[in-house]
């Protein structure tokens, strides 16, 4: 776009890079067009609607809103399909161009494919920017292959790379720049969440079927997942991190992987209903992300030790060596004292309204 004759109007649809602080859609359609419309469109068929999201979505959008204004622009809010919507705009103020960011997801394609084919029809310039990952899927692939199917060769090659050469994020860059443990501990979580979305590229149905069918034994028990879900298992630590989840709709990432793992190694329910549960749930849920983690943990991912399991007490002890975290979220439990609220079945009397546990312990 930016080789093209400059644009009248150009429409930036925000979609997963709401932010106007190291942002490429909005960057290139300032740089291109004498007009640039800024668009959010509020897809029902997401799930934007489910609480915890919905607010966030809410204080994401007032900040984006009241940082365009400081600009001296806006933000255009509009509900229903987003490529209709991006279409009805363009119509309304005669615009001639269209920039998102490129995204991994199956419904991200679809949503390319359309506004490529409708955009063509109108004569409209269309253009897509790296944004949602610090290095894009596909800038990295291992010799003879189209993505890594390993984290660790992947974060070997992606660390050898320059942040700012491919994709300037600015956490990426200060957390390597602030370097030590915690700084490079970031970065890798940071790459991490850049390996499932090139992962997901390459297999875009990551979200409901498994990378790498190697488990059977998968069962249905409505009233293990319903326990599950409402922190109601016996174990304290599961049920802290649960119920953090439907408060917070966030979770310390130990205590992910504490559920997780609880849910499909030891109730052994198949982990697409913990990945639908959590991306209800999740305020910042990534499809990519979310769905390799639950891959990761339930063996049929990109774990090289599929068969891994987590010592439920062990961990807990060791993560939360007095309780602290248990007793700020299981109420049942704040009158036990220190590291025993973790094996509350072990005490003389059980809690008064805190259940048994759901297996034995």
């Amino acid at each position: 776009m930016s080789d093209s004759p400059r644009l009248r109007t150009a429409i930036v649809l925000f979609t997963r890079d709401l932010r106007v602080h190291d942002n490429p859609a909005l960057e290139l359609a300032c740089r291109s067009a004498e007009h640039v419309v800024p668009l959010f469109v509020v897809d029902e068929g997401l799930r934007f609607a489910v609480p915890n999201r919905a607010r966030f979505l809410r204080e994401s959008l007032a900040d984006l809103r009241q940082s365009l204004r400081q600009r001296g622009g806006d933000l255009v809010l509009r509900r229903g399909d987003p490529v209709e919507e991006a279409l009805r705009l363009a119509a309304d103020v005669d615009a001639d161009g269209l920039v998102l960011a490129r995204d991994v997801s199956a419904y991200a394609r679809r949503r390319w494919q359309r506004l490529e084919k409708e955009c063509g029809e109108r004569r409209i310039a269309l253009r897509a920017v790296e944004s949602v990952t610090v290095v894009p899927p596909g800038a990295v692939t291992p010799a003879g292959g189209d993505h890594f199917k390993v984290f660790t060769p992947y974060w070997r090659a992606w660390a050898d790379l320059h942040f700012g050469c491919l994709s300037p994020l600015d956490l990426a860059v200060r957390a390597g720049k602030a370097g030590g443990e915690g700084g490079e501990a970031y970065v890798r979580q940071l790459c991490w969440r850049d390996f499932h979305a090139q992962v997901a590229a390459a297999f875009p149905a990551l979200p409901y079927r498994d990378y790498r069918p190697r488990r059977a034994g998968w069962r249905e028990d409505a009233h293990a997942l319903d326990a599950w879900k409402n922190g109601r298992t016996g174990y304290p630590i599961v049920d802290a991190g649960m119920r953090q989840l439907a408060a917070e709709g966030f979770m310390h990432n130990r205590a992910r992987l504490l559920v997780a793992s609880f849910l499909t190694k030891q109730l052994n329910i198949h982990w697409t209903e913990g990945a639908r549960h959590f991306f209800d749930l999740l305020v910042d849920g990534d499809i990519a992300n979310n769905s390799g983690n639950w891959q990761w943990v339930a063996g049929t991912g990109n774990d090289t030790r599929p068969n891994r399991q987590f010592n439920l007490l062990r961990q807990a002890q060791r993560f939360d060596p007095d309780g602290e975290y248990v007793r700020r979220y299981v109420p049942e439990l704040a009158a036990v004292e220190g590291g025993a609220v973790h094996a509350p079945w072990k005490l003389d009397r059980r809690p008064r309204g805190y259940p048994a546990p759901l297996i034995d312990p």
